[in-house]
């Protein structure tokens, strides 16, 4: 299992990493096809639905390990964060290998290309930087928006805390890490559909409360697409 590099990233390096790749998207011809891929509607399912029949640190499944690379997410990146687990769903009677995305509820976040649930309580997932106490810390939707985010990096460590909420049914467990603890900067990496613009709001509105706290929404980096990682599998796709 490989750990992030050990490299630091500011802000200013994060912003010019993205705008830069912004730009170049901004000027591709004009007879371009979106190389995205479009999955299948992804189907959630609650804890209750679910039964964990194992776990493993190491992914190890080809069939999650070929919807990584579709994503242009790093493996090596991937295996740090995610688990393999394998769960069996009581509603469909199926059992399925998913990546697991540990949350500050000790369960998992789960997903794979067909399928979204969560084994435990859903909950956000919180990875404190490298400074301590840091002036910032990042908002992620989700956790392939994350690794996104980490791989357009080269797999660098952040200067800055991160929360992950998982499901925008889990803005308000942000409130005890964001109210009174200090953050000068909130920067949210929210979709660009009528729940990111929800999640923005609510960000804003906790943030304002803040004395000499700011929100920076960073959504307008990848205004074309509907969130990060699939902004992030275009640029990706481009380069192969």
């Amino acid at each position: 299992m490989v750990k992030p590099k050990a490299e630091l990233t500011a802000m200013t390096d994060i912003e010019r990493i993205f705008q830069s790749s912004s730009q170049e998207t901004k000027h591709l011809p004009q007879n371009f096809v979106n190389p995205v891929l479009v999955f299948p509607a992804v189907k959630h399912y609650p804890g209750s639905a679910l039964v964990m029949k194992s776990k493993r640190k190491s992914i190890q499944s080809k069939g999650l390990f070929d919807f990584l690379k579709t994503l242009g997410i790093s493996c090596e990146i991937a295996q740090y964060y995610f688990h393999e687990v394998c769960v069996y769903n009581k509603q469909t009677q199926e059992k399925l290998k998913t990546l697991g995305f540990r949350n500050e509820e000790e369960g998992f976040e789960l997903i794979n290309p067909f399928f979204r649930g969560t084994i435990g309580s859903q909950a956000i997932s919180f990875i404190r930087g490298t400074m301590p106490k840091p002036e910032s810390i990042h908002l992620f939707k989700d956790s392939l928006d994350f690794l996104s985010f980490l791989s357009k990096l080269g797999g660098k460590k952040l200067l800055a805390d991160t929360i992950i909420l998982h499901a925008t049914t889990c803005l308000e467990q942000i409130n005890p890490y964001i109210c009174n603890y200090g953050y000068k900067q909130v920067y949210s990496w929210m979709s660009n559909d009528q729940t990111g613009q929800q999640a923005k709001a609510y960000i804003q509105n906790l943030v304002s409360a803040e004395e000499e706290s700011k929100h920076k929404p960073m959504n307008m980096l990848y205004a074309s697409y509907k969130d990060l990682s699939k902004w992030y599998q275009q640029q990706s796709q481009n380069k192969s």
